[in-house]
């Protein structure tokens, strides 16, 4: 891992992750998220939209995600809730027994 970008607080908008970047937020993401390549996404909070994360790509989920997250090749670890739907298309999903995942249900 590179050095990561630390983010603190609210952004209000997507995050979209560059080639090798690796980003530790604390805080809120308004919008979706998008891990690609080999970026690396480390959250601590709340993503109002959704996640995707592509061939390569790795994120750590540590709180609760709005809408889905989709694993399309690459590594997801989540801790948490999810309160849309866990989409495993490729790659590594791991949550923890203790997650919550609602797909809409809750």
């Amino acid at each position: 891992m590179g050095n990561p970008r630390e983010i603190h607080g609210d952004i209000g908008k997507d995050l979209q992750l560059k080639e090798s970047e690796v980003a530790v937020v604390h805080g809120q993401i308004s919008g979706d998220v998008f891990v690609k390549g080999s970026s690396t996404l480390i959250l601590h909070g709340i993503v109002r939209g959704n996640v995707w994360v592509e061939d390569q790509g790795t994120a750590f989920i540590h709180g609760m995600v709005s809408g889905n997250v989709t694993n399309d090749g690459g590594r997801v670890k989540h801790y948490g809730m999810i309160k849309g739907k866990l989409n495993k298309l490729a790659g590594e999903t791991v949550v923890n027994p203790r997650s919550l995942i609602c797909e809409d249900r809750c």
